[in-house]
Protein backbone atom coordinates (compact mmCIF):
# COMPACT_ATOMS: atom_id res chain seq x y z
CA UNK A 1 0.00 0.00 0.00
CA UNK A 2 1.40 3.13 -0.97
CA UNK A 3 0.45 6.99 -1.94
CA UNK A 4 1.05 8.47 -5.44
CA UNK A 5 0.30 11.87 -7.13
CA UNK A 6 -1.51 12.17 -10.08
CA UNK A 7 1.41 14.22 -12.20
CA UNK A 8 -1.41 16.78 -13.80
CA UNK A 9 -3.30 17.68 -10.99
CA UNK A 10 -1.31 17.26 -8.00
CA UNK A 11 -4.05 15.32 -6.12
CA UNK A 12 -3.17 12.24 -4.20
CA UNK A 13 -4.43 8.70 -4.62
CA UNK A 14 -4.18 5.25 -2.87
CA UNK A 15 -2.72 2.49 -4.41
CA UNK A 16 -4.22 -1.32 -3.72
CA UNK A 17 -2.91 -3.36 -6.00
CA UNK A 18 0.14 -2.96 -9.34
CA UNK A 19 -0.98 -4.91 -12.51
CA UNK A 20 1.57 -5.16 -15.86
CA UNK A 21 2.24 -0.92 -15.93
CA UNK A 22 -1.16 -0.18 -14.37
CA UNK A 23 -2.33 1.52 -10.45
CA UNK A 24 -5.25 -0.06 -9.25
CA UNK A 25 -6.57 3.27 -7.53
CA UNK A 26 -9.57 4.47 -5.12
CA UNK A 27 -11.18 7.23 -7.77
CA UNK A 28 -12.64 10.39 -6.20
CA UNK A 29 -15.81 9.22 -7.73
CA UNK A 30 -16.17 6.52 -5.27
CA UNK A 31 -14.96 3.27 -7.15
CA UNK A 32 -11.76 1.30 -8.72
CA UNK A 33 -9.76 2.18 -11.52
CA UNK A 34 -7.21 1.06 -13.26
CA UNK A 35 -4.88 3.81 -14.51
CA UNK A 36 -1.15 3.85 -16.04
CA UNK A 37 1.40 4.46 -13.57
CA UNK A 38 2.99 6.71 -16.27
CA UNK A 39 0.44 9.40 -15.09
CA UNK A 40 1.95 9.58 -11.14
CA UNK A 41 4.57 10.14 -8.72
CA UNK A 42 5.34 8.39 -5.37
CA UNK A 43 4.36 10.62 -2.67
CA UNK A 44 7.64 9.97 -1.12
CA UNK A 45 10.39 10.33 -4.39
CA UNK A 46 11.44 8.58 -6.68
CA UNK A 47 10.55 6.73 -9.44
CA UNK A 48 7.05 4.84 -9.45
CA UNK A 49 9.27 1.69 -10.91
CA UNK A 50 10.46 1.49 -7.77
CA UNK A 51 7.67 1.09 -5.37
CA UNK A 52 5.84 -1.79 -7.57
CA UNK A 53 6.89 -3.94 -5.01
CA UNK A 54 5.34 -2.82 -2.05
CA UNK A 55 1.90 -3.43 -2.62
CA UNK A 56 0.45 -6.17 -0.57
CA UNK A 57 -3.18 -5.88 -1.10
CA UNK A 58 -5.00 -8.43 -3.65
CA UNK A 59 -7.69 -6.55 -6.51
CA UNK A 60 -9.87 -9.67 -6.30
CA UNK A 61 -10.46 -9.06 -2.98
CA UNK A 62 -10.79 -5.15 -2.56
CA UNK A 63 -12.67 -4.52 -5.39
CA UNK A 64 -16.02 -4.87 -5.50
CA UNK A 65 -16.84 -4.95 -1.50
CA UNK A 66 -18.52 -2.76 0.16
CA UNK A 67 -17.85 -1.25 3.67
CA UNK A 68 -20.00 -3.42 5.60
CA UNK A 69 -18.89 -6.65 3.87
CA UNK A 70 -14.64 -5.21 4.17
CA UNK A 71 -14.93 -4.64 7.23
CA UNK A 72 -16.60 -8.00 8.00
CA UNK A 73 -13.83 -9.79 5.72
CA UNK A 74 -11.42 -8.13 7.53
CA UNK A 75 -12.57 -8.71 11.36
CA UNK A 76 -13.09 -12.39 10.10
CA UNK A 77 -9.22 -13.10 9.18
CA UNK A 78 -10.95 -13.63 5.32
CA UNK A 79 -8.66 -11.12 4.59
CA UNK A 80 -5.16 -10.93 6.38
CA UNK A 81 -4.56 -7.73 8.04
CA UNK A 82 -1.26 -5.57 7.81
CA UNK A 83 -0.63 -2.72 8.94
CA UNK A 84 -0.59 0.11 6.68
CA UNK A 85 -4.02 -1.76 4.91
CA UNK A 86 -6.19 1.64 3.84
CA UNK A 87 -9.69 1.13 2.99
CA UNK A 88 -12.35 3.83 1.97
CA UNK A 89 -15.43 5.16 2.75
CA UNK A 90 -18.16 7.83 2.66
CA UNK A 91 -19.34 9.71 5.44
CA UNK A 92 -23.05 10.58 5.96
CA UNK A 93 -22.52 14.23 4.76
CA UNK A 94 -20.70 12.64 1.28
CA UNK A 95 -17.10 13.20 2.59
CA UNK A 96 -14.61 10.89 1.39
CA UNK A 97 -12.18 9.46 3.67
CA UNK A 98 -9.58 6.43 3.82
CA UNK A 99 -8.89 4.35 7.15
CA UNK A 100 -5.38 2.79 7.52
CA UNK A 101 -4.59 0.28 9.78
CA UNK A 102 -2.08 1.84 12.52
CA UNK A 103 -1.87 -0.89 14.61
CA UNK A 104 -3.41 -5.19 15.05
CA UNK A 105 -2.90 -7.75 17.36
CA UNK A 106 -4.90 -11.10 17.84
CA UNK A 107 -8.20 -9.18 19.07
CA UNK A 108 -8.45 -5.82 17.58
CA UNK A 109 -7.65 -3.48 14.81
CA UNK A 110 -6.93 -0.14 15.07
CA UNK A 111 -7.93 2.61 12.16
CA UNK A 112 -6.90 5.53 12.10
CA UNK A 113 -7.96 8.17 9.47
CA UNK A 114 -5.23 9.03 6.77
CA UNK A 115 -5.94 12.94 6.79
CA UNK A 116 -8.00 15.22 9.03
CA UNK A 117 -11.69 15.64 7.70
CA UNK A 118 -11.89 19.98 6.99
CA UNK A 119 -13.42 20.13 10.24
CA UNK A 120 -12.25 23.13 12.76
CA UNK A 121 -11.62 22.40 16.21
CA UNK A 122 -9.44 23.87 19.06
CA UNK A 123 -7.53 20.94 21.69
CA UNK A 124 -10.07 22.03 24.20
CA UNK A 125 -13.48 20.69 21.81
CA UNK A 126 -11.82 17.63 20.70
CA UNK A 127 -14.45 16.04 22.55
CA UNK A 128 -17.33 18.04 21.00
CA UNK A 129 -15.33 17.51 17.59
CA UNK A 130 -15.45 13.93 18.04
CA UNK A 131 -19.37 13.45 19.05
CA UNK A 132 -19.63 15.10 15.45
CA UNK A 133 -17.61 12.78 13.80
CA UNK A 134 -18.81 9.74 14.99
CA UNK A 135 -22.67 11.02 13.85
CA UNK A 136 -21.62 10.86 10.33
CA UNK A 137 -19.64 7.63 10.50
CA UNK A 138 -21.50 5.02 8.42
CA UNK A 139 -23.43 2.23 10.21
CA UNK A 140 -21.15 -0.22 8.66
CA UNK A 141 -18.29 1.23 11.07
CA UNK A 142 -20.28 2.13 14.02
CA UNK A 143 -21.54 -1.37 14.85
CA UNK A 144 -18.02 -3.10 14.69
CA UNK A 145 -17.00 -0.48 16.53
CA UNK A 146 -15.96 -1.22 20.26
CA UNK A 147 -15.36 1.02 23.49
CA UNK A 148 -11.18 1.92 24.29
CA UNK A 149 -9.93 3.27 27.24
CA UNK A 150 -7.63 6.09 26.63
CA UNK A 151 -4.97 7.09 29.18
CA UNK A 152 -3.68 10.73 29.17
CA UNK A 153 -1.42 12.77 31.56
CA UNK A 154 -2.87 16.91 32.64
CA UNK A 155 -1.23 19.75 32.33
CA UNK A 156 -0.59 19.26 36.42
CA UNK A 157 1.16 15.85 35.60
CA UNK A 158 -1.74 13.67 36.80
CA UNK A 159 -3.43 10.55 35.25
CA UNK A 160 -6.86 10.37 34.12
CA UNK A 161 -8.80 7.90 31.72
CA UNK A 162 -11.30 8.42 29.04
CA UNK A 163 -13.55 5.48 27.91
CA UNK A 164 -14.73 6.57 24.44
CA UNK A 165 -15.64 4.79 20.82
CA UNK A 166 -13.24 7.55 19.10
CA UNK A 167 -9.98 9.03 19.79
CA UNK A 168 -7.53 11.66 18.33
CA UNK A 169 -4.08 9.89 18.48
CA UNK A 170 -1.60 11.00 21.62
CA UNK A 171 1.28 12.28 21.20
CA UNK A 172 3.57 9.07 22.39
CA UNK A 173 1.88 7.30 19.61
CA UNK A 174 3.03 9.26 16.98
CA UNK A 175 6.37 10.43 18.01
CA UNK A 176 9.68 9.00 19.68
CA UNK A 177 10.12 9.48 23.18
CA UNK A 178 13.16 12.59 22.52
CA UNK A 179 10.76 14.22 20.70
CA UNK A 180 7.13 14.07 22.35
CA UNK A 181 5.97 17.21 24.29
CA UNK A 182 3.01 15.33 26.13
CA UNK A 183 1.58 12.15 27.66
CA UNK A 184 5.20 11.00 27.77
CA UNK A 185 5.74 7.28 28.65
CA UNK A 186 1.98 7.42 28.54
CA UNK A 187 2.02 4.78 24.93
CA UNK A 188 5.00 3.59 22.79
CA UNK A 189 5.32 5.08 19.80
CA UNK A 190 3.72 3.44 17.02
CA UNK A 191 5.35 1.25 14.28
CA UNK A 192 3.06 2.97 11.87
CA UNK A 193 4.49 6.46 12.59
CA UNK A 194 8.10 5.56 12.94
CA UNK A 195 8.05 6.38 8.87
CA UNK A 196 7.67 10.38 9.17
CA UNK A 197 5.82 10.69 6.00
CA UNK A 198 3.26 8.62 7.57
CA UNK A 199 2.64 11.77 10.20
CA UNK A 200 2.03 13.81 7.49
CA UNK A 201 -1.73 14.35 6.64
CA UNK A 202 -3.84 16.49 5.06
CA UNK A 203 -6.34 18.94 5.56
CA UNK A 204 -8.89 16.49 4.10
CA UNK A 205 -8.72 13.65 1.53
CA UNK A 206 -7.16 14.88 -1.66
CA UNK A 207 -6.11 18.41 -0.23
CA UNK A 208 -2.72 20.28 1.47
CA UNK A 209 -0.90 18.86 4.27
CA UNK A 210 -1.82 20.83 7.18
CA UNK A 211 -0.59 20.65 11.36
CA UNK A 212 -3.04 19.05 13.39
CA UNK A 213 -4.14 18.28 17.15
CA UNK A 214 -3.10 15.17 19.37
CA UNK A 215 -5.01 14.66 22.58
CA UNK A 216 -2.17 15.29 24.53
CA UNK A 217 -2.18 17.98 26.75
CA UNK A 218 1.73 19.80 26.38
CA UNK A 219 4.08 19.19 29.60
CA UNK A 220 5.52 22.46 30.11
CA UNK A 221 2.75 24.58 28.94
CA UNK A 222 -0.68 24.23 30.60
CA UNK A 223 -2.58 26.47 28.58
CA UNK A 224 -0.78 24.11 25.36
CA UNK A 225 -1.31 20.72 23.48
CA UNK A 226 1.05 19.06 21.36
CA UNK A 227 0.27 18.95 17.46
CA UNK A 228 2.04 17.76 14.63
CA UNK A 229 3.73 20.16 11.63
CA UNK A 230 2.63 19.92 7.93
CA UNK A 231 5.94 18.06 7.64
CA UNK A 232 5.17 15.24 10.68
CA UNK A 233 7.32 17.05 12.90
CA UNK A 234 5.94 17.80 16.78
CA UNK A 235 5.21 21.30 17.99
CA UNK A 236 2.14 22.76 20.50
CA UNK A 237 -0.09 25.46 19.93
CA UNK A 238 -2.78 27.35 21.99
CA UNK A 239 -5.72 24.51 22.95
CA UNK A 240 -7.95 27.28 22.40
CA UNK A 241 -6.96 27.79 19.00
CA UNK A 242 -10.47 27.16 17.27
CA UNK A 243 -8.56 26.57 13.66
CA UNK A 244 -6.61 23.23 14.13
CA UNK A 245 -7.54 20.05 12.51
CA UNK A 246 -7.48 16.49 13.71
CA UNK A 247 -7.60 12.87 12.63
CA UNK A 248 -9.47 10.01 14.51
CA UNK A 249 -9.13 6.98 15.61
CA UNK A 250 -11.02 3.70 16.50
CA UNK A 251 -10.69 -0.04 17.38
CA UNK A 252 -13.12 -3.03 15.96
CA UNK A 253 -13.14 -6.53 16.95
CA UNK A 254 -11.96 -9.42 15.86
CA UNK A 255 -14.58 -11.62 15.27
Amino acid sequence: MFDVVEKTTGKRFKVYAVEGENFLIWTNGGGFALVSMCQFAPVQGGAVEDVKDVCTLRKSQYESADLDTLLYRMASGDIPVETGDTISMRLTDGTEVDLVVTDHDDDTIRFESRDCLGINTSADNLESYLDKVYSLLPEALKKRIIETDRKHIDEDGDSYTEHCKLFVPAASEIFPPDECYGDRGVYQQLEWYRDVHHRVRAEHRGGDSHWYWTSSPNASNSSYFCCVNGNGSANGNGASDAYGLAPFGCIISKI
